[in-house]
């Protein structure tokens, strides 16, 4: 009995510990789904509409983003100082489905894709990455520099967490409507919080810049990543696998290594009940034996 219960309490411990370390690992492939539903249910509402309607989508974001590049732009906040005035002007443009995506953003090395909402208030960085309002809309041109940041180190969401792994020369996209555009990273960047001066528009530049807080856990500073835009060319198939068996490997090798340590622990409860079950047999054929040894004696002495 007493080792039917140091069973039963070794079983509990072993699974809950398992649980407890794979629920970071189950919630972030979870909330990947939702935020890749979100992006396909953006790509899918673009197929469905009229061309000249969406054309007219990044024509009002060409003349919004023209009269920030005239100089007339307010100085930008934070991204993370929840200081976003949710200007309804702003909100209805590149806004497709109603729901605050204006685009996504693929970030390749990093295997990060994630819808852009409006703003950077608290409700849309739990969803995904944001539009930091004042910066140029994200379809492109001279004389815009959009900024788009996310969270770092939340245990059920990767977000921007691996925001730090880029290097100078890599690539990322934002693809708006049907439009993808590739932005190489020139350089990265750590800085206070009220620092936001190398997220102002440059002249006859067209740039990207990626935000997130710094050093993981402690979030005191704010780290920029900057991307200057170059003609886009499509992923070959070789790094396509590549960054898929690495985002494999991230996301499953624990789950497969959980897996592996609960058939052990099958295996193990199998092993024990079953030398319970051949103890149990052992001494019924002892007291077969004893009791047909006692009927021989008594025979015997008859």
């Amino acid at each position: 009995m007493k080792r039917k219960v140091s069973l039963m309490v070794f079983v509990f411990f072993y699974l809950s510990c398992i649980a407890i370390m794979d629920y970071p690992y189950l919630a972030r492939i979870y909330n990947g789904r939702v935020q890749g539903k979100a992006v396909t249910e953006y790509e899918e509402t673009i197929e469905k509409m009229d061309r000249n309607m969406w054309q007219e989508q990044l024509e009002r974001a060409e003349r919004y983003n023209c009269f920030l590049g005239s100089g007339t732009e307010e100085r930008l906040e934070d991204p993370f100082g929840n200081t976003s005035q949710n200007h309804r002007e702003y909100e209805e443009l590149l806004n497709v489905g109603k729901e605050g995506i204006m685009g996504w953003i693929e970030i390749p090395q990093i295997q990060v894709t994630l819808p852009i909402y409006h703003g950077t208030s608290e409700n849309a960085l739990q969803k995904g990455a944001g539009h930091l309002e004042g910066s140029s809309l994200p379809v492109g041109g001279t004389d815009t520099h959009t900024v788009i940041s996310a969270h770092r180190g939340l245990p059920s969401k990767k977000m921007f967490t691996d925001l730090d792994q880029l290097e100078t020369g890599e690539l990322f996209y934002i693809h708006v409507f049907q439009k993808i555009l590739a932005y190489q990273i020139t350089e990265i960047e750590t800085v206070r919080p009220d620092e936001t001066g190398p997220l102002a528009i440059r002249k006859g530049e067209d740039l990207a810049t990626l935000v997130t807080c710094t050093p993981y856990g402690m979030n005191t500073h704010r780290m920029y990543v900057h991307g200057k835009r170059v003609p886009f060319e499509k992923i070959t198939g070789e790094s396509t696998g590549t960054i898929e068996m690495e985002r494999w490997i991230r996301e499953y090798g624990w789950l497969c290594l959980s897996i592996v340590l609960i058939v052990w622990l099958l295996i193990l409860i199998i092993r024990f009940c079953g030398k319970k079950e051949d103890a149990v047999r052992a001494r019924k054929r002892r007291r077969r034996k004893v009791k047909k040894c006692g009927k021989q004696n008594q025979s015997g002495k008859k």
